[in-house]
Order: structure tokens, then C-alpha cells, then sequence
């Protein structure tokens, strides 16, 4: 088997370990509505235009998913303050609950994982990662 497709099998594999349906899986959140999430935690606020660059998508398609996530109070809409027609988009509390429970549910299977191996295979896993995705 090539190395190509023993990663796209180990992959796979994370993704069929889930013991438990994920939180935006529970609540139908799709995932790219749950990057848009994760890029709101992180900057607070984002116009739809900031979010689409940050998130390399068209406008129109991250407005399908704002709107989405509007309609179920997970974000919320407000006016710039020193340029009203400006929007900016940021979590509602119900939103933050919502990043909170996805990080948990992240960290609970992210340490299972490592829990298999050792302190040192652990490091040097971690460090073939950053360096394959140019983190380093």
C-alpha cells in the first residue's frame, strides 16, 4: 500500500473512531458552519466579507450558512459602530455554548488518541504534522 493511501485510510479511520455523535452533528450543524464558528471565537467580530476570505469561499456561500446559523441563534448580526452600514457578525451566548461544547468533544478525542502512544512517539508525530503542513 503506498503511502498516499495509508494516510487516506488512517483518515478514515479517525473519522469512524467517533464513539459519539459530535455536538454540530447533534444540532445539524454542517462543518463548514462550524468554521465559521471557529473563526468568530477567534476574531469576536467579522464582516461576511472578512469571514469568506478567512475561510476561502465565495460570499454568497457563507451568507447561506450565516443566515443558517442566524435563524437558529447560534450568531447574531450588528451595525459597525462608527460606519452603520457596516455588519459585523459575532456568536450569541448560545454560540459560545456551542464552540465550547465542539472544543471539549475535540479535546476528548484528540487526547484518546495520544493516550495510544508514548510521550516521544507523541512529539515526533506532532512535529511530522507541522512540518508536512509547513506549521514550523
Amino acid at each position: 500500500m503506498t503511502n498516499e493511501r495509508r494516510l487516506i485510510q488512517i483518515l478514515k479511520r479517525l473519522k469512524h473512531e467517533e464513539t459519539e455523535q459530535a455536538p454540530p452533528e447533534k444540532l445539524g450543524i454542517s462543518p463548514s458552519q462550524v468554521n465559521i464558528i471557529d473563526q468568530l471565537f477567534m476574531a469576536k467580530e467579522l464582516t461576511v466579507k472578512e469571514l469568506s476570505k478567512n475561510l476561502n469561499l465565495k460570499p454568497p456561500t457563507v451568507s447561506v450558512s450565516v443566515k443558517k446559523l442566524e435563524q437558529i441563534s447560534i450568531l447574531k448580526r450588528k451595525s459597525h459602530e462608527g460606519d452603520g452600514r457596516v455588519v459585523l457578525l459575532m456568536l450569541t451566548k448560545k454560540g459560545f455554548n456551542i464552540y465550547n461544547q465542539i472544543e471539549k468533544y475535540r479535546t476528548t478525542r484528540v487526547v484518546k488518541i495520544l493516550n495510544q502512544i508514548n510521550k516521544e512517539e507523541q512529539s515526533k508525530m506532532l512535529s511530522l504534522f507541522e512540518k508536512a503542513l509547513n506549521i514550523t
